[in-house]
């Protein structure tokens, strides 16, 4: 196995006074622009959590204001 970069990491990591960082990274992020808080998030449809899916009265299947399992984000 190739111990590159690990040996990499060791060396820098090893300077002292050297400030580490936290980061993170998205990708492919799916952002739907007609995602509506309060619609249908169970539907028969390829996208759910839009105006076209209904506004259930069941509060478990409405779009969340942050997004939504079904669906794409808001």
């Amino acid at each position: 196995m190739n111990n590159y970069l690990n040996a990499m990491y060791q060396q820098i990591r090893s300077i002292q006074g050297r400030p580490t960082i936290k980061a993170v990274h998205f990708t492919n992020a799916h952002v739907d622009p007609k995602y509506t808080v309060g619609t249908d998030t169970d539907c028969n449809n390829y996208l759910c959590c839009r105006p076209d899916d209904g506004f259930p009265s069941n509060t478990s299947r409405q779009a969340q204001a942050w997004g939504s399992y079904n669906c794409d984000l808001p």
